[in-house]
């Protein structure tokens, strides 16, 4: 996994909180319909819920 992580494009972190009971589906809906950038590319995605202790990456 260490390899993957340094290949990585770019890292975004996604201001606005998010419900994390979705599953890796709903959140690479939510990053190429409200983000507009393709979940598949080769970045991470950071995503916190509302009380800003949990954290998921996509």
């Amino acid at each position: 996994m260490l390899t993957t992580l340094l290949s990585v494009s770019a890292v975004y972190v996604v201001a606005e909180p998010l419900d994390l009971r979705k599953s890796i589906d709903g959140l690479a809906l939510a990053v190429a319909t409200s983000l507009g950038a393709s979940p598949l590319s080769v970045s991470v995605y950071v995503f916190v819920n509302r009380g800003g202790d949990k954290v998921k990456l996509l």
